[in-house]
């Protein structure tokens, strides 16, 4: 169960023409036949013809637009996504520069004082000490708050050596800002759910052991009875 606040939806134009046009294209086919059938019957051909066309190249145009272009809410939304699956590869180098520095990690609202960039840059680098099996993800959405800042929302559902024969779901939000150069960077973290209820566990301290565990010695990660 989602039990998170939903995120603002977004214009209708963005929505319907620019991120999911399949429906308003399909509609304006459908139509177009529709049309092209209804004036045929009345001996009006030519002009049934003009109208179906119009429509069609309309609908057209709406598929175009939807895959040539590119809203701030779909950037943000595939972002995030490759985000999540850099962490899972310990890929830090890329995360890096997706990461603002200052930045601020919070668990239900409250912020790690002792957690930030260099921190969560040397956790994703041991981030196999987690004993990752398998993930996968879903994203909740994505909204945009102002000319330079956006968030997005995902639940991510993760089964590890350290979590035993469970399958963790937590879900996170990420708060975003457009640079001057463009490019979309990651300003705050926050868990916003575990199980589907407020975070329980110390992820301040896991983070930490994550972060200061040197690679191969087995130690630190979640703990099983964290939960």
């Amino acid at each position: 169960m989602h039990l998170l606040a939903e995120l603002p939806p977004p214009p209708a134009f963005d929505r319907w023409v620019l991120e999911q046009p399949l429906p308003l294209a399909a509609v304006c086919f459908f139509v177009a036949v529709a049309v092209v059938i209804a004036l045929r019957r009345r001996g009006e051909l030519k002009r049934g013809l003009i109208g179906g066309a119009i429509l069609a190249f309309t609908g057209a145009g709406v598929l175009a637009a939807g895959m040539l272009v590119e809203t701030p809410r779909e950037r943000l939304s595939f972002l995030t996504a490759e985000f999540i699956r850099r962490v899972f590869a310990a890929d830090a180098e890329w995360a890096e520069k997706t990461l603002s520095d200052p930045l601020m990690i919070a668990s239900a609202g409250q912020v790690f004082d002792s957690m930030g960039k260099e921190q969560l840059l040397a956790t994703i680098r041991n981030f196999e000490a987690f004993g990752t099996r398998e993930w996968t993800q879903k994203s909740w959405g994505s909204a945009i708050d102002g000319e330079y800042s956006g968030r997005t929302q995902a639940t991510i559902r993760v089964s590890a050596r350290y979590l035993g024969n469970q399958t963790l779901p937590s879900t996170w939000e990420f708060t975003w800002r457009l640079g001057r150069d463009g490019e979309w960077v990651i300003t705050r973290i926050e868990c916003l759910t575990m199980f589907g209820q407020p975070p329980r566990m110390n992820l301040e301290r896991d983070a930490r052991n994550i972060a200061n565990t040197k690679p191969g010695d087995g130690k630190g990660g979640l703990r099983p009875d964290a939960f």
